[in-house]
């Protein structure tokens, strides 16, 4: 029996990375149907979804999506969705991205060109005196001619970043778009370069970094305001670019037996889970996870029972100690800056 809370893309090494929704090629066919929305992820994919469900509002205009939240709150699943959800928009009429077994296919077959350089530091390059800019839109052209998509030698020529992304835009074309999934912001003032950035029929999705995400906490609070009130006084739109953040907590208390279940229901034979254990694991714990965490969790407690076939409380108690506090500090507290 596989593992209901592993997903196909995650690497062998590296288990708990966050879902990937959208279709890159063969050998990442995207992880939407591993998606359970739970907590702000559900309300906050569907506001994205009104805001964006036409992709010819951005033939004059170009955005910056910012995610913010802690650790594992599920920043880069939230995004990965809202990539799957523009990348699907995208599908000429009939196409289901889904049930398509042909994943260069998708990429190439939708309007919507998916680009993926979130693993990349604009810090680090900074750092090394690299224009960090220039760089990561080298690496935007470079992963498109990857893929088979013809551009303009213009390109090439830019001598800076605004340039570039500016003939990007031009070189796209009326049918095409493109989204950018880009490394973690560290500061507003990235925020504020790559709203400046986004040309036309260009969607920018990055998130916070925990540095960036206490420091807006910090000046939000001493003004009174809440963080969304205050990002959007601080980030002012320039003409036809347009900043939008979307902002996801840690699970609410009915989240976390709703998503074991989700997931569970989904095996053949289904796995059972009860309300009453996952109530009595958080009378004993009820430190508040992130979902990243809450799935980290559960999808030890399978790697290490292959057969199981119903969960119960000891499972949780033997591989985690409920009693001792130092394990379950390091689950909510991963970077120990708590």
């Amino acid at each position: 029996m596989s593992n209901p809370f592993m997903h196909p893309s995650a690497p062998e090494e590296r288990p708990d990375e966050p879902l990937r929704g959208w279709v890159d090629s063969d050998t990442n066919p995207g992880d939407l149907r591993f998606y359970t929305l739970v907590d702000d992820l559900g309300r906050v994919f569907g506001e994205f979804r009104k805001r964006f469900r036409d992709l010819k509002r951005l033939d004059r205009r170009g955005f910056l999506v910012l995610a913010t939240g802690r650790e594992s709150d599920g920043k880069t699943t939230l995004l990965g969705n809202c990539a799957a959800y523009l990348q699907k928009c995208g599908m000429p009429r009939g196409v289901d991205v889904a049930r398509s077994q042909v994943a260069d296919g998708v990429w190439m077959d939708s309007s919507v060109k998916v680009v993926d350089i979130s693993g990349l530091s604009l810090q680090q390059n900074a750092a090394r005196g690299v224009d960090a800019e220039m760089y990561i839109f080298k690496e935007v052209l470079l992963y498109l001619r990857n893929r088979g998509v013809r551009l303009s030698d213009l390109c090439d020529s830019a001598t800076d970043p605004g340039t570039g992304y500016r003939v990007l835009g031009e070189a796209l074309g009326d049918d095409m778009y493109l989204v950018v999934l880009l490394p973690p912001m560290d500061t507003v003032e990235q925020v504020r370069t790559y709203l400046h950035l986004a040309g036309n029929r260009i969607v920018f999705l990055a998130e916070s970094s925990s540095l960036l995400l206490a420091t807006l906490e910090r000046q939000a609070a001493q003004l009174r305001q809440d963080l969304g009130t205050y990002l959007y006084r601080i980030i002012r739109n320039p003409p036809d670019r347009f900043f939008y953040h979307m902002h996801i907590g840690p699970m609410r208390e009915e989240d976390y037996w709703r998503y074991a279940d989700r997931q569970l229901r989904r095996m053949k034979p289904p796995v059972l889970i009860t309300k009453a254990v996952v109530q009595e694991v958080r009378e004993h714990r009820p430190d508040r996870l992130s979902i990243g965490q809450w799935r980290g969790v559960l999808r030890q407690i399978f790697d290490n029972r292959p057969g199981l076939t119903v969960v119960q409380y000891h499972h949780f108690a033997d591989e985690f100690g409920l009693t001792n506090l130092a394990v379950w500090q390091q689950l909510e507290d991963p970077e120990g800056q708590a």
